[in-house]
């Protein structure tokens, strides 16, 4: 959660029109349902709900593409999204967080009053952050399955002496 939280501060930094960051994740368990994990807005955003297209979101971790739309609202490729109509999208990126060949999660930006806020170049930066984040996200999660790992094994040396001295159970 630190490391996605620096993530979307850093995109905040990087971004200066930016107004919304999102990043979402799939579950742990295998499912390959993606949640918002992240969520920051700049602080002079009108405050309320977070909503995302999902139909955006969906489309980058389907084909495994980033998504640069210069005025979504009139973009051809999402006319036909409701949630980018209904919120009046203009201009949002979207980059899969992709490490070992597997979809982690997405990265979402958007900024729903101005058009044409970002170009080829902030997309290529976006894609080359996206690629950093997701291997950073990858390897912190090894980490916790190590730590894990070594505290189950703590846990079951710990069993053993109990169950073996009478003496000391309870006390390990």
């Amino acid at each position: 959660d630190e490391m996605l939280a620096q993530i979307a501060d850093t995109l905040l930094a990087v971004y200066q029109d930016v107004e919304r960051v999102c990043i979402l994740m799939k579950g742990k368990n295998g499912s390959s349902r993606i949640e918002p994990k992240i969520i920051r807005t700049r602080p002079n955003v009108p405050s309320g709900p977070f909503r995302l297209s999902r139909s955006i979101v969906s489309k980058s971790v389907r084909e495994e593409v980033c998504i640069l739309a210069g005025d979504a609202h009139s973009d051809e490729r999402f006319l036909a999204s409701e949630s980018v109509m209904n919120m009046k999208i203009r201009s949002v990126m979207c980059a899969p967080l992709i490490s070992k060949g597997s979809v982690l999660g997405v990265i979402y930006l958007d900024n729903r009053k101005a058009p044409n806020l970002f170009d080829n170049d902030d997309l290529a930066l976006l894609s080359a952050l996206a690629n950093q984040s997701a291997v950073a996200i990858e390897n912190s999660q090894l980490y916790e399955d190590i730590q894990k790992g070594y505290h189950e094994a703590i846990l079951a040396l710990m069993n053993t002496v109990d169950a073996k001295d009478t003496y000391t159970r309870g006390h390990s």
